[in-house]
């Protein structure tokens, strides 16, 4: 809510919701921008993993995994799998944000290979995520 971007919402398999938004950086770090958007939106979140090389429009930034625990009307617990990334260029950082069911995958889910996501959305995150266009690049 209040986020002016793109919010996909995936259907097929797994479900989960991808968002992609830019704001203004104010001089923050994408790094910066990473934590305090896990902060405000998942708090309680627990880092997996810093996400390697993790870039957004081909510009190098920042991104995490994350595993999420929201308890149901029910008091059961549901693990969601949060993937944020996040690049800042002109003082404007273009965010991605992707949260889904945890699954581990393996054999008998998913593509058979092992994920360091374990999250079906993140297969398809990628082409999205470069699809971010920083103004006043040329044409790629």
């Amino acid at each position: 809510p209040g986020v002016k971007g793109v919010e996909l919402n995936y259907v097929g398999g797994d479900t989960g919701t991808l968002t992609l938004f830019g704001e203004h950086a104010d001089g923050r770090t994408a790094k910066q921008v990473v934590q305090q958007l896990v902060e405000s939106r998942y708090p309680g979140a627990t880092v997996d993993y810093e996400v390697p090389n993790a870039s957004v429009g081909y510009q190098p930034g920042y991104g995490v995994v994350a595993d999420v625990f929201p308890t149901a009307s029910s008091a059961t617990y549901t693990r969601l799998r949060v993937m944020i990334l996040a690049a800042v260029k002109h003082d404007y950082a273009l965010i991605a944000t992707a949260v889904g069911p945890y699954h581990e995958f393996s054999p008998a889910y998913g593509t058979g290979q092992p994920s360091g996501a374990n999250l079906e959305l993140a297969m398809d995150m990628g082409k999205y995520v470069n699809s971010f266009r920083w103004r006043d690049d040329p044409p790629r």
